[in-house]
């Protein structure tokens, strides 16, 4: 497992790891509606659009809920549909 050292950012109101994880867990996320999106082709795009490690994908039912350093635009989420 990897593990990181955290330190706050320098000028912020948190002083500590609790307060401060706390505020990144507020990141939005953009859903998708997935009846149509090819799994591989939406997990190819953010891989080639933010790299390795810099975005989530959580499928609940229908629907995946994606964080990620932008949304993506309705041009992308047409390349990641089936057929």
């Amino acid at each position: 497992m990897n593990t990181m050292n955290f330190e706050p950012f320098p000028g912020t109101p948190y002083s500590d790891f609790e307060e401060c994880n706390d505020f990144f867990d507020l990141t939005p996320t953009q859903p998708i509606l997935g009846h149509d999106i090819d799994p591989k082709k939406l997990r190819s795009l953010l891989q080639s659009k933010f790299g390795a490690g810099a975005y989530s994908i959580l499928v609940i039912q229908d629907c995946f809920s994606i964080i990620a350093p932008r949304r993506l635009s309705m041009d992308e989420i047409s390349k990641c549909r089936r057929g």
